[in-house]
């Protein structure tokens, strides 16, 4: 129950003024908690914290030395044959149709050069 501000009269709920001293009474609403409204978010500066593309360079970097560590591991175990008799049946195989290949070439060569002599017109001189 509310009370006369002026005089401390008890009032009735739904007064208007104190039947007392005549004072309007001031009508309060029930109170509706609103609230705030919010901000703009405020960047935050961690200082601490450090720029995750340096972070994601260095993570590469340490990939591409543990790959090169590995490569070169398996290259010194497992090392490449490069003069097996697969290799050297392979190389004779191609020697020999290069030789073919030049013999056939020189026979045509020189068969097209007599032809071409016969058919020319003699010179005159």
């Amino acid at each position: 129950m509310p009370y006369c501000h002026r005089c401390g009269t008890l009032l009735d709920v739904d007064a208007h003024f104190c039947h007392k001293c005549g004072t309007p009474v001031a009508s309060f609403a029930p109170y509706a908690y609103v609230p705030p409204a919010p901000s703009a978010p405020q960047p935050q500066v961690h200082s601490s914290r450090k720029d995750p593309t340096l972070l994601i360079v260095g993570i590469l970097i340490a990939v591409v030395v543990v790959a090169v560590i590995i490569i070169a591991v398996f290259a010194i175990l497992y090392p490449i044959n490069f003069s097996s008799s697969q290799n050297n049946g392979n190389l004779n195989q191609i020697s020999q149709i290069l030789q073919w290949s030049n013999t056939h070439a020189n026979g045509i060569v020189q068969g097209a050069s007599a032809k071409t002599a016969a058919i020319s017109p003699p010179t005159m001189g």
